[in-house]
Formats: C-alpha cells, structure tokens, sequence
C-alpha cells in the first residue's frame, strides 16, 4: 500500500559504461517530472597521462551552477570509484556529500571528470526518485 503523504515514484537508475575520460555527461529532467538525487557512483579507469583525475558532480539550472562536489585525486593508471551520497558531508574524499538535491524538469545533472584525458573511461550509476508532482 502506497503512503499518500509520500509524494514519490519507486527508485529509479541512470547508467553508462566506457564514457571518454574528457566528455561531460549531461543528464536532464524531463518535463513533467521532479528528481530527488539519492546517490551517484562514478568508477574511473585512467590511462598513464600523468596527471591527478578528479570526479564531479554537479546541478545546474541549465545556466549556473547550483551544486558541486568532487572527489578526492585519482592517480594516473589506476581504477578507483568515488561515491556521492546525501547521508555524508564530505568533499574531496571516496565518499562524498550530495546534500539534499531535488531538480525540477529542465534542470541537469552534471558529471565529469576533472583534467580527464580521451584515453580515460568512466562508468556511472545515478539512483533518483522521481516526485510526483
């Protein structure tokens, strides 16, 4: 039985495997829907370009930003997954902060991959539920 005073769809995932090191995932709320971001996981293979790799997430209203955190450096020529969850309130870290992020139709998810080079890849998982509205 379905709680009325719980305005919400069942858990919902987005996910891609092998997206380039250097490409920006865009992923925007469709019209007619509201998102409340529960965890995004980012798993990213770097090639040997020497340099620190850093995972973002990101909101964005479609113009500015309106959320933004990273994880902690990930080394060239390793794999290492970082996590963004609402529950912690950390930055730069393997488990990272989300804070309580609802986006309205229209409005994007951003991730990407600081200093990330063509020869990296990242794989991701972004669980949400969609509100009712």
């Amino acid at each position: 039985m379905t709680d009325p005073h719980v305005p919400m769809d069942r858990k919902k995932i987005a996910k891609d495997t092998a997206v380039a090191g250097n490409v920006v995932t865009t992923i925007t709320v469709p019209a007619g829907e509201r998102w409340l971001l529960t965890n995004v996981t980012v798993l990213l293979t770097t090639d040997a370009t020497v340099a620190n790799r850093v995972c973002r997430v990101s909101t964005t209203d479609g113009t500015d930003v309106i959320f933004r955190n990273e994880g902690s450096n990930i080394a060239a020529s390793l794999t290492a997954a970082r996590y963004f969850t609402q529950m912690v309130s950390t930055t730069k870290d393997a488990i990272n902060a989300l804070g309580l992020q609802i986006l309205d139709a229209g409005q994007e998810l951003l991730l990407s991959i600081y200093a990330g080079v063509a020869g990296d890849a990242y794989d991701y998982v972004v669980e949400y539920l969609k509100v009712e509205i």
